[in-house]
């Protein structure tokens, strides 16, 4: 994977033959206000999802540790579900720490969305979670 983006906050890098985006969110992220978590990493993500149109999406947020108020997950809802139509991805990964079960709303509400235009699993393991994405 070839990395497009970098900063203090998230790595992307994308796979061009096997159309597949990964996202890693930085542990300094848990920093940022909700407003600047959504200007600085959900709409500069949802930039390269529509620029790339990956088939393939893994997320890596083991060290995302940002609560969001129900304005703040709708907000990440709208811009992430905008992204995902405009590229028409196949498979989203997810990997999840132990310890991140009370984030799983914004993930839950994105997938009430998409109920059946794309395959989405949750994964502690990484290389599982592209071998996943791969098949």
């Amino acid at each position: 994977m070839d990395i497009v983006y970098e900063d203090k906050y998230q790595r992307v890098c994308f796979d061009t033959a096997q159309s597949i985006m990964r996202f890693e969110v930085f542990e300094n992220v848990g920093n940022l206000r909700e407003s600047e978590y959504i200007d600085y990493v959900v709409k500069k993500g949802a930039e390269f999802i529509k620029k790339y149109k990956p088939q393939g999406i893994l997320v890596a947020v083991q060290q995302f540790s940002l609560l969001f108020s129900l304005k703040g997950e709708q907000m990440v809802q709208n811009i992430i579900i905008d992204a995902y139509r405009m590229a028409n991805i196949k498979k989203l990964a997810i990997i999840l720490p132990y310890n991140m079960i009370a984030q799983w709303t914004i993930f839950q509400m994105v997938e009430k969305e998409f109920e059946y235009s794309f395959q989405r699993r949750y994964f502690i393991d990484e290389q599982k979670a592209m071998q996943w994405l791969l098949e």
